[in-house]
């Protein structure tokens, strides 16, 4: 049974290391984002707690914060952001005070002492500090000892990690939650083996890199989790991949080839071997497959890494900025040209006035997932027809059904929908595929959608642009 801890405690007390916990070191551990409060984030801080100062309230609430206790260490889970902000406010006062005042909040800083290597965390402390010098510049004696004394966090404090993270709340609306990748990376830089630890520093900046917003605003690996390679590992299995929460990061936990000495594990311990032995002489790619178990630790990370390069190959592939430019190179692969056929698609996929409607979308993302394992397993082999073939499957669909949900699709990408293709598994058909045939003479015997969809256009422009749907659809 796992000890939990908990209660209130003033900000002086977080940061005393004999007041809030005796004989331990407060330490933001490796798996945390980097710090990316603004100057924005910090005002809004810095007003709050000036406003209830003013209102000479009693206690002030900051929020909550989450530690997992490691021996004499206590790792910040939860509430990194507003911690750290709390240290530059301290920072910033023993910069603008002098004697007892000052000596007072040095000594009480000089139990935590984080060190930051992420670039965007380096910027922020820098530009928050300087503003917190100026805006704490005339913080009275008061305002002082209520930010001490009067600000309070509630806080947990866990022996077992897991429960830790169960721990994540989102009621402070200025923070952030951990997402299930996070909880991922956590899991797998625990997972190292001794010999893996020296590229631990680089696998954190790469995965730091690609862990960024893309133009929409959405996380780019929160993306390549839930709507790529949860769902395909999902539907390869026949099973439901509607959303992807912290309760399915087991799925991407796998061996750890240390620990886990089974038959079925020697052979990933030899690629694994052979890799890593190679890679001295020349450049070689591990021959990542979605449809195999994940190693854990070092390759856990190289493999997202793989797919996220996949993935992005992809999007300019799929998504060409010129007519003339039908091809992309995946992953230092040879380059995919495509017939007259597959740039037909791809150029009504990208063009077509409806294609950003939510249920378009569920249909476009079913029909990329597919694609990609395809590529994924058979490389650029029989490529046109697949695109073709799967392009046929995923929006006879769309033909079908009168309006798309994420439901629809779940559904369909397994083979159970009740009105159209049922018992047709795409996703496990690829999986279980030996060569490029057994998927698409498969895809041979689609049934014939009845048109329920009352977007005329849009059926008329399918067929016109794929002659071979018409054989597929009826009104």
């Amino acid at each position: 049974m796992s000890e939990k801890k908990q209660g209130i405690c003033s900000i002086k007390k977080l940061f005393s290391k004999d007041n809030f916990y005796t004989d331990t070191e407060l330490n933001i551990p490796e798996y945390q984002r980097p710090y990316k409060w603004t100057i924005k984030n910090v005002s809004l801080l810095l007003e709050d707690i000036k406003r209830e100062c003013q209102k000479d309230v009693s206690a002030y609430r900051l929020g909550t914060i989450v530690f997992h206790k490691d021996n004499k260490i206590l790792d910040i889970v939860d509430g990194q952001q507003r911690t750290i902000t709390l240290l530059l406010i301290l920072k910033a006062l023993i910069a603008n005070k002098q004697g007892s005042e000052g000596n007072e909040l040095s000594t009480l800083v000089a139990n935590f002492q984080p060190t930051f290597t992420q670039d965007i965390s380096k910027k922020n402390i820098y530009e928050n500090y300087h503003y917190l010098k100026q805006a704490t510049k005339n913080f009275s004696p008061r305002e002082i000892e209520f930010l001490l004394n009067r600000c309070e966090l509630v806080y947990f404090i866990l022996d077992d990690l897991s429960e830790a993270f169960q721990f994540f709340d989102s009621q402070n609306s200025r923070g952030k939650d951990l997402e299930p990748h996070d909880l991922l990376k956590a899991y797998h830089l625990r997972e190292f083996t001794q010999d893996e630890l020296p590229e631990q520093a680089k696998i954190i900046d790469d995965w730091e890199a690609a862990d960024e917003n893309d133009d929409s605003g959405e996380n780019k690996l929160s993306l390549l989790f839930s709507d790529v390679l949860f769902r395909i590992k999902n539907w390869s299995m026949l099973r439901s991949a509607r959303y992807f929460s912290k309760n399915d990061i087991g799925l991407f936990k796998g061996i750890n080839l240390d620990k886990h000495h089974y038959p079925h594990s020697e052979r990933l311990r030899m690629i694994n071997f052979v890799v890593n032995e190679i890679k001295h002489y020349c450049k070689v790619d591990y021959p990542f497959q979605l449809s195999e178990p994940v190693v854990n630790g070092k390759n856990f990370f190289e493999m997202i890494n793989h797919y996220s390069c996949l993935c992005n190959s992809y999007r300019q592939f799929a998504n060409p900025t010129s007519e003339s430019k039908f091809y992309s190179v995946f992953n230092d692969c040879a380059q995919l040209h495509l017939n007259a056929s597959s740039q037909k698609i791809f150029k009504f996929l990208n063009s077509y006035p409806n294609r950003n409607r939510t249920g378009d979308q569920y249909v476009r993302m079913m029909f990329d997932c597919a694609l990609l394992f395809y590529f994924d397993k058979f490389g650029a082999a029989e490529i046109n027809r697949a695109i073709k073939d799967l392009f046929a499957w995923a929006y006879s669909l769309r033909i079908h059904l009168p309006a798309v949900r994420l439901a629809s699709i779940d559904n369909y990408a397994i083979g159970q929908n009740e009105g159209l293709n049922r018992g047709i598994q795409v996703f496990p058909i690829i999986r279980n595929a030996q060569h490029p045939d057994e998927v698409l003479n498969v895809l041979q015997q689609l049934q014939t959608p009845k048109v329920q969809n009352k977007d005329n256009d849009l059926i008329k422009k399918l067929t016109k642009i794929f002659p071979e749907l018409k054989n597929h659809a009826q009104q």
